[in-house]
Parts: C-alpha cells; structure tokens; sequence
C-alpha cells in the first residue's frame, strides 16, 4: 500500500468491545422509547423550574436506559476466527468594504448574502487596517503606502474571535475562559465500566467590545457586554449585531454501567448469528437501571444545571425548548444595538444542540442536529432508531430584536467539513451555504444518511447510504412546512459544496468524480435538476465570478480502484450560462499530495476582486517528493498566489507572496504551520496596488509588481 495516499473513506463501525467483550447488533426489541414520537417541533417556554427538572432528568433516564441495554450483545471474544475488517467505502455573497473619504478601493469580508456583515480576522476602510493577531486588535494604517504602520493596539478582555467595523465603530468578540472547581466533562466513556462526571468545566463568557475608531491612533471604549457562553456564530444588520452562543448547560451526573459479572461468565460471542445476554446479564442491567434512576432523581435542578434557578444567572422560565430535539446544551442568543451604549442587549435562551448559523436580511436561522439521544446511537447501531434529520428555528429580525416565528425539520445534514484534505479549521464555516432565503421561501441542501444491516463473521457490519437532496420550506408557515423537494443528486455521495444564487442553486457532491448540479429553483414547490458536469476533482467553494460564471475551489483526486485521494488544489471556472449544460471553461492544479488552502473551509479566506479581475489565494503549497511515513515531505512554500481572474478559467499566476517556513522539515502536513496565511484584502487607486496579508503574526504589505515588493509589516 502507498503510505501517501489519503484513503477518502468513511469506516463503518463493524464491532465494539464493551465490558472486556465484542458486541453485535439485534433487532431483538432493544429500541429506545421514540424521544419524540409525536410532538411539536415549535419552542415553547418552561412554565416553571420544576417542569425544567423533570425534562432534564427524563432525558437522562431515557439515554442511561438506551446506554445500558445496548450491554445485553455482550459477548465473550474466545478466539480462533478472524473478526471481519471494516467495510471501506470511498467517501462518498459579496464583498463589502468601509470606504472612509481619501481612502484607496479595498476588498472587504466576502458575505454570504449582501447587506449581512459576518465577523472576521481583518476589516479595512481603505485607509487602516484592523486585524486579530495572536491576543491583540492591531490598527495599522494602510493607504497612502507610504504611510504604512501601527497606529494602535486594543487588548480585549478575552481571546479575540471577530471583529466588525460600521461607521467608525469597531466591534471586537472574544472569549474569556475560566476554570470551574468540580466536575470534569466526560460524555463518551472509553469502556462500560468508565465512570465519569459530565458536565462544563470551564466557565465561557463571550464578549462585545465596541470602540469608537473615527480617530483610529486613539480608539475610545464606548460600550462593553458580557454574555454567558461560547461565541458560535454572529452576524450584523446594519446597526444591531446578533450573537449565537453556545453554553454546556447540563452537568452529567456520575453513572454506574458496570454490570459486576466476570468476563468468562459473558456468552460466547458467535461466528454468526446474533449474541443473547443470559439471565444473569438481564438482571445485571436491570439492577444497574435502577441504581442510576435512583441517584438520577435524587439530584436537584441546581446540581443538573447550576446557572438556572431562582436567583441564578437565569431564570427557568426565560428558557425555550423544542419538544421534539432533544439536546443538552443551552444555546443564547443576543442582539443589541452596539453603537448605543444606554440600550442594553436582549437575550434569548434554547435548550438544544448546537447547530449552524444562517442570517438573511429578514431572519436568522439555526439549526440542531435530530439525533435520539445515547451515545450508543453515536455508533450508529441499526436497533436503536438512528435519525438523520436537521431540525431549523427561524426568527425574524427586521431591524430589531429576534422575534421567533417557527421550527421545522428535514431528514438528512448539512454540509460537514470531514472531507479529505480538510485540516478542520476551527473557523470553518462552508455549511451555512446549505441554506438561503429567497422570495418567502428556505432552501437548504442535505445529505440524508440511511442505514441498513449488513452481514459479517462475527459482527454486523452496517451499510450506509448517502443520498443528497434539496428541501424547500415555507418561511410564512409557523411550521416551515415543505412545499418542495429535490432527491437523488449523487446516490451514495456526500455533498461538499453548495450555493443558492436567485432561483438557482448549484450543487457538488463527491465520491470518485465531482458531479456540478446545476438546480431550477424557479418553482419552488417542483425543483428539478437542469443539468449536470462531471469532472475530476471536487470543489469545498463555489463563488460567483461573473453572472452565469462561478468558480470552484477544492482538490484535484487521482484514483485507483475505488478509492481516490487528493493530489494538490484545484480552482476551476464553471459556465453555467446554459443551465442544461454546464461546462467547465478551464482549470488550475496548484502543488500536489497535501497542498492546501484555508479557503477550501473558511470563505472568507478567499478573496475576488472584481474590478481588478484578480483572486488572492492563500495556500500552502507541496510538491511531489519523496515520503517519510504518511505524506511528503517536499513542503515548497507557504503564501499567496495572486491569480488572474477572468473569464478564460487560466488563473494564471500575476504574483506570489512567500513566507519563511519556519519549521522547515517537518513531515507531518496535519499540523497548521505557524505562518499560515489567514486573510488577504486587495487595495489601491488603479495606479497603486497592493495586497495586504494576515498571518498568524502579523500583518504585511506587498505592493502589486513583478516581484511583489514589501512595503512593511508590523508583528
């Protein structure tokens, strides 16, 4: 096998070994109670603490009780056969800118949807720039360049996430994280017999600081508001900002899922066939069941969530719930109106999961994951009711604060970023291109995983199917009712890149080969496939260029058999004048076997700027080599490419910006170099142009010539 290959696979779950043995899924009435059988998906509030408590404790009787009968397919491993291995299947907006009088033109946060600012590394007017690095908001005066350099540095009370720049005020996000004494969260015990304690053991605050910058050398602190959680997502509608935060509201308790009997006392675990549990075993768990439902309802609301109560940080009856989407998490929303320093923001509280975030000009939507809850679900074993579905909250925003007008519910997921290539960027934020508002009517793209049972020597081994669609819901209806669907783009394969553009939508999905859907979404009750591309590769990003032009970034793949691994990046012009016939214009393959690009996750690492008809790329760039264990350890360069952009899909190279690779031999590409381009923006007259970029320490200048001259940088 060559070692540099990256196997783009998705590992079934063949066997688990649980209580020292191997376990194997049934159908023999082991199914969990339905955690919501035929409830409302709306949210509605607790009328009181005591109906909080007993929520809290239903839902960890119901996933103890699903934890602990998964116990009865415990079996003895004696020997003698060989376990079967897992089945390998291949894995299947606009810019805006500040622009300040005398400034130069400057691309700005490159936007989901026009007019909906999102958070970012860097901002500019034209003039400064205002950009995180390391623990610090650095101002740095850009233009004339020759007046380049540090005009101010910010130190915000927690670790900076995001900053927003509106008519002279600058908003900076950050998190500030303490320990808390006590418990130590633990939600996925290594063995049945772990004993762990669940639960936060830090405490997250999210923080809104708001400077006046109209003189940037002297930024005045006009406004500050401390939230109780972790910054998710966040977003700005002219003169208010809306946060999502995410907080571990329930403390997991310490459970027993030691069944007491001797390993050799399990039952032979069988070459076929099924394992039963004993009598012994049976009434081990049922013991076991009991002792957990006894300490379970002897705790109080304060030791299950100790930040709600009567005369806590919140009040019982301030939280919403879902009663069909079963979560643990306390998920805050806040608005406020930053520029006013007297308007105190608004709050509101879900009890939930944490999901993606999508805003329009009209409403903000965020989803949660449906999954029945269990941990033994999380293996996805057929018998215990495994449910693909994404579950959307719409609130309306209008100008003000959140007002919530409905839930609904699709079978099937997101976009996730657990693609090959991927260095899981904690930024990552391609999935809320899943969705978009248009006309009165949510669009959003899912894959839906189903599962059924397959065969093995020992173990089942179960099947996943993958099947991506498109979902149309009503906005107006309290419900999101669907009015229209879209199913069967790319059977057994999973999708990796999204975008809704007017009535149409554009679709990758990938297994071997990147099949572009191109979707009518004219009729939103009947939308249809209008054509269809395939090609090598796959895209993670697709951006407009030009109308009827988008380009797609992501990897080159070579393959061998059924299986395929990336093999450099890959940006790619789609002509999708003719919606039944999409063609690909032309294409680019930068480096190869590990070369990357913090664009292919975050899209405001990419930058197009039109009227100069040029895209600056960060990427970090190998070249074929020789290998030590996995990957190459060829590593030419870390950078910027700037490309041409134009309608000839060539990107030829106008320049590139390198960075000294300060850790030089190193062979593991998993690891982020520590010079890793984070954000670019492109500026000048027309006479004088330059790209500025963020790094991980700083902030340079180059200007736009032959050889790229640096005109300074600031660590």
């Amino acid at each position: 096998m060559n070692l540099r290959k990256e196997w783009m696979a998705g590992i079934v779950f063949a066997t688990l070994f649980l209580a020292g043995g191997c376990t194997k899924s049934g159908t023999d009435g082991l199914s969990p109670p339905d955690p919501s059988p035929t409830k409302s998906l709306s949210l509605a509030s607790y009328e009181n603490c005591a109906e909080l408590e007993a929520e809290l404790k239903a839902t960890l009787i119901g996933e103890m009780e699903q934890n602990a009968d998964g116990l009865k397919k415990s079996c003895r491993y004696e020997g003698g056969n060989v376990i079967s291995p897992p089945i390998m299947r291949p894995d299947s907006g606009g810019e805006t800118t500040e622009a300040a009088a005398g400034s130069a033109d400057a691309t700005g946060t490159n936007l989901q949807e026009a007019g909906v600012d999102e958070a970012d590394l860097l901002k500019t007017d034209g003039s400064y720039v205002y950009v995180i690095v390391e623990n610090a908001v650095k101002i740095v005066d850009v233009w004339p360049f020759t007046d380049f350099g540090l005009s101010a540095t910010i130190h915000p009370q927690g670790e900076p996430q995001g900053l927003y720049l509106s008519d002279g005020k600058l908003i900076i996000l950050s998190i500030k994280r303490s320990m808390t004494p006590g418990a130590v969260g633990c939600y996925m015990p290594e063995s049945m017999s772990a004993k762990c304690v669940g639960g936060p053991d830090e405490d997250l605050k999210t923080i809104e600081e708001v400077y006046d910058v109209t003189i940037p050398s002297e930024p005045k602190l006009i406004k500050q508001a401390i939230f109780t959680g972790e910054l998710l997502d966040s977003r700005r509608i002219d003169a208010r900002l809306y946060l999502v935060m995410s907080y571990n509201g329930m403390v997991y308790p310490r459970l027993d899922y030691e069944l007491g009997i001797d390993y050799e006392n399990l039952p032979a675990c069988p070459e076929s066939g099924e394992s039963r549990p004993t009598d012994q075993m049976l009434s081990a768990i049922e013991r076991l069941k009991k002792r957990n439902r006894d300490l379970i309802n002897g705790l109080k609301l304060s030791d299950l969530m100790p930040s709600v109560g009567d005369g806590k940080e919140m009040a019982c009856t301030e939280i919403l719930r879902s009663e069909s989407a079963v979560g643990s998490q306390l998920l805050i929303i806040g608005s406020d109106l930053f520029a006013d320093a007297s308007v105190k923001p608004a709050t509101t509280r879900i009890l939930s999961n944490g999901g993606t975030v999508y805003a329009s000009k009209n409403a903000l939507y965020i989803t949660a994951t449906a999954m029945p809850y269990g941990w033994w679900n999380l293996l996805m074993m057929p018998s215990y009711n495994f449910e693909d579905a994404t579950i959307i909250h719409r609130f309306a925003v209008d100008g003000g604060a959140p007002s919530y007008t409905g839930s609904g519910k699709v079978e099937g997921h997101l976009l996730d970023r657990g693609f090959a290539g991927s260095r899981y960027s904690t930024r990552f934020s391609m999935a809320q291109f899943s969705m978009s508002e248009y006309d009165g009517y949510l669009r959003i793209a899912v894959t839906a995983t189903t599962m059924s049972e397959g065969s093995g020597e020992i173990a089942v081994i179960n099947q996943l199917t993958d099947d991506s669609r498109i979902v149309v819901l009503d906005t107006k209806s309290s419900s999101l009712e669907k009015v229209g669907e879209l199913k069967g783009m790319g059977i057994d394969e999973k999708l990796y890149a999204v975008r809704f553009i007017g009535k149409q939508g554009y679709v990758v999905t990938f297994k071997r080969i990147d099949p572009l859907f191109v979707v009518d979404l004219s009729d939103p009750t009947s939308p249809k496939v209008s054509g269809e591309l395939k090609v090598p590769g796959y895209s993670t990003y697709l951006h407009p260029l030009d109308e009827g032009y988008l380009v797609g970034l992501g990897f080159n793949v070579e393959e061998e058999g059924f299986t395929a691994w990336t093999d450099g990046l890959k940006l790619a012009l789609f002509d999708v004048t003719n919606p039944s016939a999409p063609t690909e214009v032309g294409h680019r393959e930068i480096g190869s076997y590990g070369s990357y690009s913090a664009a292919v996750e975050e899209h405001h690492a990419f930058t197009l700027d039109r009227k100069r008809g040029l895209i600056a790329l960060p990427v970090d760039v190998y070249d074929e080599g020789s290998s030590l264990g996995f990957g190459p350890i060829a590593h030419s360069y870390s950078g910027v490419l700037l490309l041409k952009a134009d309608l000839s899909g060539s990107f030829d190279t106008i320049g590139k910006i390198v960075f000294e690779n300060y850790d030089e031999g190193t062979p593991d590409i998993w690891v982020r170099r520590s010079n890793d381009v984070l954000r670019t923006s492109i500026l000048g007259d027309g006479k004088d142009d330059g790209v500025i970029t963020l790094t991980r320490f700083g902030v340079q200048l180059n200007r736009i010539d032959g050889p790229m001259s640096l005109v300074g940088s600031i660590q």
